[in-house]
């Protein structure tokens, strides 16, 4: 897929959500495709030709880095001179990033369907912790008190696991499933664009997205050197991204700090892209 398609399904997120700043029936139809049907496709398609580049070390490097990240954020927002709300709204925020809306689609299009295999597989091990732990951690903060609802109520995260397993067995792809989870990644890079919100930013949550940018990456990269995988760039590469827009839903329904979350991810969404441009500039 053209690059620079990538860039205009993006800008045309942000044109859109300027044009229709209170639009969610659109926004809502594209979502539902996604959590339901494009990216589950583009996972299993992504899997079904990539499955040797899976491996045990894999999952334990994303597994280590789940944990480390975890505890590493933990221990520095406590630090922080910060509200209990923002502390939990900053370590989601730094922890969890958008593998599955923007990691699937960017490491398709800049290592094709390996890269996507790999995110797919990072996707549905750092979905959990999110779920899970992060979620437990995230409500400690703010409310002494943690929860574990929400990982049964997650379509996307049962979406992966289930064509994740359906990967392994040889089943022949219409070329149709093929076209459809290609759309996906126009899809979800245009939701990207349109989620996005101008508001409330100032240097701090520059300051904090950048560290979030740097610390992330490094962790995984020390992991990845550790156990020897030969696909590290993706791994870092998938570290670095921007905050998962679900943080934003868990800021509202769990009365974390909704503003600092958005902006977070705003910001965090908007570097990103920079930084793909860069890679992709590189990979040509």
């Amino acid at each position: 897929m053209n690059t620079f398609i990538l860039i205009a399904a993006f800008i045309a997120g942000i044109i859109f959500k300027v044009i229709f700043p209170k639009d969610k029936i659109v926004r809502n139809y594209v979502n539902k495709y996604l959590i339901y049907l494009g990216l589950p496709l583009l996972v299993f398609v992504s899997l079904s030709k990539s499955r040797q580049v899976i491996s045990v070390w894999h999952i334990v490097a994303i597994i280590s880095f789940s944990i480390v990240s975890n505890i590493s954020f933990y221990y520095y927002i406590k630090r922080l001179h910060l509200k209990r709300s923002s502390r939990s709204a900053l370590f989601l925020c730094s922890v969890y990033g958008n593998t599955a809306y923007i990691g699937i689609p960017i490491l398709y299009i800049l290592f094709g369907s390996n890269g996507s295999a790999i995110a797919s597989l990072f996707s549905l091990i750092i979905l959990f912790f999110h779920y899970t732990l992060g979620l437990w951690i995230a409500n400690y903060y703010s409310h002494g008190r943690t929860t574990m609802c929400t990982l049964m109520r997650s379509p996307f995260l049962w979406g992966l696991l289930i064509v994740f397993i359906l990967s392994f067995f040889k089943i022949q792809i219409p070329s149709w499933i093929s076209v459809v989870s290609e759309i996906g990644v126009l899809a979800a890079v245009f939701v990207v664009g349109a989620a996005l919100v101008f508001k409330h930013l100032n240097f701090k949550i520059v300051k904090y997205t950048l560290l979030k940018l740097i610390i992330a990456p490094c962790i995984m990269l020390i992991i990845a050197l550790v156990f020897k995988i030969e696909q590290f760039l993706a791994l870092v590469l998938l570290a670095a991204m921007p905050s998962a827009f679900t943080n934003t839903s868990f800021a509202i329904e769990f009365k974390f700090d909704e503003k600092l979350t958005s902006s977070l991810t705003t910001i965090g969404t908007l570097l990103f892209m920079v930084i793909f441009f860069v890679f992709w500039l590189f990979k040509v």
